[in-house]
C-alpha cells in the first residue's frame, strides 16, 4: 500500500512539473506515461486480490474501473504486455 502511495505521489509530482515547464521533452512524457501504466497495472492487481479495495483505489485515482477490471482478469503476461510502453 505504501509503495502504491509513493508511486502515485511521484506521478503527481512529475505531472505537476511537466505542465509547469514550457519545454516538455519526449523523455519526460515517456517516463510519465510508463509511471501511469505501472499505477494502472498495480491497481488491477489490487482489484484481482480484492475487488472492493481495487474499485475504491481506482475511483480515488479517477481510473476507468472497467479497464482496471479488464486488466485484472488477464494473465500476468497479457497484463504486462497491455501496460508496457
Amino acid at each position: 500500500m505504501i509503495t502504491f502511495i509513493i508511486i502515485a505521489f511521484v506521478v503527481f509530482i512529475i505531472a505537476k512539473k511537466l505542465f509547469k515547464s514550457e519545454k516538455v521533452t519526449k523523455k519526460y512524457l515517456d517516463n510519465s506515461h510508463f509511471s501511469l501504466l505501472r499505477v494502472i497495472r498495480q491497481t488491477a492487481l489490487f482489484f484481482k486480490a480484492d475487488p472492493d479495495y481495487g474499485t475504491r483505489v481506482a475511483k480515488g485515482l479517477g481510473l476507468d474501473i472497467k479497464e482496471v477490471e479488464r486488466l485484472a482478469n488477464m494473465a500476468k503476461e497479457e497484463r504486462a504486455k497491455a501496460t508496457e510502453k
